[in-house]
């Protein structure tokens, strides 16, 4: 449904599991309130959310229009569900910098690939960040050698010229 005709009412967040929206609480309750038919908002979530593995949490927008249709927009997984899948973590540690021999270990090539995305389109800083949150969240010992922004930089570009055909730009057509 799209709500090119109606203006927008109301844009909710919501974290809802991939390929598991159900009708009941909390989502139903929180749709209902705004004229959203639950059945209609399910089947369209689950068939959209297909691409994720079934009940990964997935960041999404709900745009609400006055004449009672939505769009729903996937923003991704959240960060921290991602490093928890990486690591093979249920949760992380309670206490900050708490180490122990059973933690796993993360590499900065593991990091790297799993937020390639990201950092493309964040920059480099957004991997220090993600270091940062897993030193400071406990439960995860990162075996990360020091890699400087050029660094990073370079792999990134890398990357790109590796993505780029390698030929001269014309083509043959026969």
């Amino acid at each position: 449904m799209s709500g090119a005709t109606a203006e927008l009412k109301i844009a909710l967040r919501l974290r809802v599991a991939a390929q598991s929206a159900a009708a009941g609480p909390p989502l139903g309750p929180i749709l209902g309130q705004h004229g959203i038919p639950i059945n209609d908002f399910c089947k369209k979530f689950n068939e959209v959310s297909n691409q994720y593995p079934k009940g990964m949490p997935l960041k999404s927008v709900v745009q609400i229009y006055t004449n009672r249709e939505f769009k729903i927009t996937i923003k991704g997984v959240p960060t921290a569900d991602l490093i928890k899948k990486a690591c093979g973590l249920s949760k992380f540690a309670g206490k900050v910098n708490e180490v122990s021999k059973e933690m796993p270990v993360v590499t900065n090539l593991q990091l790297f690939e799993l937020f390639k995305k990201e950092i493309e389109e964040y920059g480099p800083g957004f991997l220090k960040s993600v270091v940062g949150f897993i030193r400071n969240s406990g439960g995860v010992v990162i075996n990360l050698p020091r890699a400087s922004e050029e660094d990073l930089q370079a792999l990134l570009e890398k990357q790109q010229q590796e993505k780029q055909p390698q030929g001269k730009g014309k083509a043959k057509f026969e």
